[in-house]
C-alpha cells in the first residue's frame, strides 16, 4: 500500500494498482507496508480507469 501526495491510498495487487475510497485518513507508518482488508463482499465496488 502506498499514499499520494493527497492522501489518497493505492493498493499494489500483483502489479495491478487498486485505489482506494477511504473513509477515514489512514494512520501514520502504513505506507509501504503489508495490510489486511476486511470488508463485506457486498459492499465492494469496483470501477475501471485509466491514468
Amino acid at each position: 500500500m502506498s499514499l499520494t501526495e493527497d492522501g489518497a491510498a493505492l493498493l499494489d495487487l500483483d502489479g495491478t494498482t487498486i485505489l482506494l475510497d477511504l473513509a477515514d485518513q489512514l494512520p501514520e507508518g502504513v505506507a509501504g507496508t503489508w495490510v489486511e482488508l476486511f470488508i463485506e463482499r457486498e459492499k465492494i465496488a469496483l470501477y475501471p480507469y485509466e491514468l
